[in-house]
């Protein structure tokens, strides 16, 4: 079965309410990890499991409301090139 099978299946299933409630969820767990790392107390392992859970909900968010992956891709290139100009201005003072 094909991932965009998969969640669509759990879409279908489950509402994408719920989804996206779970989506919340597993961002909460990312902060969590990554608040661990910040204290010195993380986990590579599971700092890596809950990046990859955040992947797989961030797909079926973007299914469920109709987001393209090029739709984000234009965003994240525009975020980039912004962050680029902005450490090259910084660079020059």
């Amino acid at each position: 079965m094909k991932m965009e099978e998969i969640y669509g299946k759990m879409i279908e299933q489950n509402g994408l309410p719920n989804q996206l409630v779970v989506a919340v969820e597993e961002y909460a767990e990312l902060i969590k990890e990554v608040t661990k790392f910040l204290r010195g107390k993380g986990n590579k392992l599971k700092l890596i499991e809950e990046l990859a859970d955040v992947e797989v909900v961030n797909d079926q968010v973007m299914m469920g409301v109709g987001i393209t992956k090029k739709q984000v891709k234009m965003f994240k290139d525009f975020k980039l090139k912004r962050l680029e100009e902005f450490y090259l201005k910084e660079k020059e003072t």
